[in-house]
């Protein structure tokens, strides 16, 4: 269940159904469009199955809503969406708003789909663990080459696992890690008791959970306060042979300070989804390190997806068309 904001940013101008004209910018199927169709047939909807449609579209339908999913490959029309005349109000799919960012809160409000990948990057991050704990990877390699030999394996119940960041994939990481028998530790900027979490600590004590983990895991969002937060002070402090896991952005993390400790210590494995360039050049060195699992930044992509961002901006829709609070509104001065 994802709850409703109570940020204090000013809320979009609340607007008759009957009066309300929806921009949809993004390259899905006409299914997945149907719900906002079938739930709001009064809306005069256009939809941009590319990022040039926009500005044309946009001019011409003059929307107070935007629904506005990230397309790949390419970099996001930040300035083209936000000057779409009239629009009020725009929804992201994803959680990261940090390619919109920054705008003026006076004439727009943002909100993001926060929540609806939550589940499977957990499972990514518990699958991670598992794998290395039960040293999958080595296997695979000697399977590959048939070559058999004894490996012994650990157990994760017991293993401190530190989570940076506990919004709603750090929530998931947490539940999940418990579930296994694993204690777990959080970091957060507004530090408050959560369940399945031993402990939460503010952002100046991060270094001594870093200290206790046996796996890090970090899911912040990217803004101009977590940039290069994991640097080489952080990595240092990581209990040797830890399990590091990226959620998060790849410009959160100091790279060549990780690919150092991915070498030399502290850091035993890693397992990384995001990297601060993408897709990931061929000539970067963690393609070619047996301790480090790359997946091209696709493990909040799964089966309909789509369709679970669209039933979330409905429910979002008719919230704003009734005249009550919408979620996941988002402060660009924190990134969420």
């Amino acid at each position: 269940m994802i709850d409703a904001s109570d940020s204090s940013l000013p809320e979009p101008r609340r607007l008759k159904g009957a009066g309300t004209r929806l921009l949809v910018a993004t390259m899905w199927e006409k299914d997945y469009l149907d719900p906002i169709r079938a739930r709001f047939p009064e809306i005069e909807m256009q939809v941009c199955h590319a990022y040039d449609e926009i500005a044309p579209k946009g001019a011409a339908l003059k929307p107070q809503v935007m629904f506005a999913g990230r397309n790949r490959p390419g970099p996001f029309p930040r300035e083209t969406v936000l000057a779409v005349p009239g629009v009020r109000w725009i929804t992201v799919t994803g959680a990261g708003c940090d390619y919109l960012m920054p705008w003026d809160t006076q004439k727009v409000t943002v909100s993001n789909s926060s929540g609806v990948t939550a589940d499977p990057l957990a499972q990514y991050a518990i699958g991670a663990i598992i794998a290395v704990a039960s040293r999958i990877p080595t296997f695979l390699r000697q399977q590959q080459a048939r070559v058999w030999q004894y490996h012994a394996v650990e157990q994760i119940a017991g293993k401190t696992v530190g989570i940076v960041g506990l919004g709603h994939i750090g929530r998931s990481c947490a539940t999940k890690a418990s579930a296994l028998g694993m204690r777990v530790l959080g970091v957060r900027a507004r530090p408050v008791p959560m369940q399945g979490v031993e402990e939460v600590v503010g952002p100046e004590r991060m270094l001594d959970v870093l200290k206790q983990s046996d796996v890090v895991i970090v899911t912040v969002p990217s803004t101009p306060a977590t940039r290069k937060l994991i640097d080489r002070r952080a990595i240092a402090a990581m209990k040797p042979g830890c399990l590091f896991i990226n959620l998060a952005r790849g410009a959160v993390v100091d790279e060549p300070a990780l690919i150092e400790a991915l070498r030399n210590g502290p850091i035993g494995h890693a397992a990384l989804d995001v990297f601060e360039k993408e897709p990931l050049p061929p000539e970067s060195p963690f393609w070619d390190m047996e301790n480090v699992l790359v997946t091209p930044h696709c493990i909040s992509d799964y089966k309909d997806i789509q369709r679970a961002y669209v039933e979330l901006f409905c429910d979002n829709l008719g919230r704003w068309l009734r005249g009550e609070a919408v979620f996941n509104v988002v402060d660009p001065e924190r990134g969420y």
